[in-house]
């Protein structure tokens, strides 16, 4: 996939397969071309060369409920009215699975309950967006692509705004989509969270600089050398379930 803007390349050669049942994490310094490589994977761009395909089929040859029916999305700074409620803003999530004015089913509003649940948006699910906080709103924003019960998660920077609890809640979501056969492709900037994924994408002036399993010590490495050697990677205790952890520190 390559893609130019104002003549300069902004993604150049861009290869890359996530399969089902993986998580993978996006990371690099600003300007790497994350954020437009996942728009180009989202359809939100199109690229000048290459293709997006999902599960199987290209993205450009579904319709847009097709393609919401398989893709969910949640953006940076999203302009969502202030005057919708998070419930409304859940609701939003469904709209793939109903037909042309059709009333929201029980299956909608199950679906939304249960997205709102699980982000803990439930209690504010009445209250509008413009009296949210900043995480708050991220959350009920999580709720809406969470509700589209969508297989392929497409999450730009999907921590913005949230503490480190809800950092974890988050982290668990993840873990529990991918475990039920999803897929997540997430950017994100919380270098100690991208080390929790299945695999991680690292990113450099449009192109590949490194892609491959956390697990492995030449993905922590390339981690530390994209990012010019300026933060070091430590082990962790193993979390609950025995995976290994890191952390990432600014040296």
């Amino acid at each position: 996939m390559t893609l130019r803007r104002g003549g300069q390349s902004v993604l150049c050669g861009v290869r890359l397969s996530v399969p089902l049942g993986r998580w993978l994490a996006v990371a690099g310094p600003n300007g790497a071309g994350k954020s437009t490589l996942l728009q180009c994977l989202a359809g939100l761009l199109l690229p000048h060369e290459g293709q997006t395909r999902v599960l199987g089929q290209p993205l450009a040859a579904l319709t847009g409920p097709q393609r919401a029916r398989r893709v969910a999305w949640l953006g940076q700074a999203e302009a969502v009215s202030g005057e919708l409620t998070a419930w409304d803003v859940a609701m939003l999530g469904r709209l793939p699975h109903q037909g042309w004015l059709a009333t929201p089913s029980a299956a909608d509003r199950e679906a939304a309950e249960s997205a709102l649940r699980d982000t803990g948006a439930w209690a504010w699910r009445g209250r509008p967006l413009g009296q949210l906080s900043g995480g708050e709103r991220q959350r009920v924003l999580l709720a809406r692509a969470l509700a589209t019960q969508a297989p392929v998660l497409l999450l730009d920077e999907p921590l913005a705004n949230l503490d480190p609890p809800h950092q974890a809640d988050w982290m668990a979501l993840m873990r529990r989509h991918v475990a039920a056969g999803g897929a997540v492709i997430s950017v994100l900037h919380e270098l100690g969270m991208a080390l929790q994924a299945d695999d991680l994408l690292l990113m450099r002036a449009g192109g590949v600089f490194h892609c491959g399993p956390v697990q492995e010590d030449a993905t922590r490495r390339a981690l530390q050398a994209v990012f010019d050697d300026r933060i070091a990677i430590h082990p962790l205790p193993p979390a609950a379930d025995g995976r290994p952890q890191w952390a990432a520190i600014a040296v």
